[in-house]
């Protein structure tokens, strides 16, 4: 069951063995100890840059918020400069239509119209003239309205008020402004 080999044999052999392993074990040992060295230096010059990375994107990401901010007050102020351009230019396209009107005379003939507050009252009704006034009326008594602002008084109202037929109506800053022949601003009715 032994073998007849004696312990001194067995410990030589053990001897020869380690002599011949321990040059692989020493040249293993190396290499791990070297790709342990690569592996750590790789790992901390990659954490080193996607720290740097990481900073550098937080410094830009910043930036960029604090330029959408500015960017968005920018387009704020031009949409209101916008709004009040365009008010603006309304404003002057209507002044200049009533200076080429009275100038050009096209406006026609002119009579005011003179009613009765019961007049009134029933036309404030029928157009439903309630308020609230947000200024002046854009129009005065005689000024030339360009017709493509006015819309005919209806039949029923002018049915009920003969002095209406043939005239037209339009709103200005909650007044009824009543447009007679010639497309002149003939009454104009306040909210009650």
């Amino acid at each position: 069951m032994v073998d007849p080999k004696n312990y001194r044999e067995v410990a030589i052999d053990l001897a020869a063995f380690k002599r011949e392993v321990d040059p692989q074990f020493a040249h293993l040992n190396k290499m791990v100890h070297w790709i342990l060295t690569v592996v750590i230096g790789a790992a901390v010059s990659g954490g080193f840059a996607i720290y740097t990375l990481t900073a550098t994107l937080q410094v830009s990401i910043a930036t960029l918020s604090e330029s959408v901010a500015e960017l968005k007050a920018q387009v704020k102020r031009v949409e209101e400069g916008a709004t009040r351009g365009v008010g603006s230019m309304q404003r002057v396209s209507e002044t200049l239509d009533r200076i080429e009107l009275r100038i050009t005379g096209d406006a026609g003939p002119f009579a005011p119209l003179l009613l009765v507050q019961d007049e009134e009252q029933v036309i404030r009704e029928f157009l439903g003239v309630k308020g609230p006034i947000t200024g002046t009326a854009r129009f005065l008594i005689g000024d030339p309205v360009p017709p493509e602002v006015v819309k005919p008084i209806p039949e029923l109202l002018s049915a009920k008020l003969p002095k209406l037929k043939g005239a037209k109506y339009t709103f200005s800053n909650g007044y009824a402004i009543i447009v007679g022949a010639g497309n002149r601003v003939v009454a104009i009715i306040a909210p009650a």
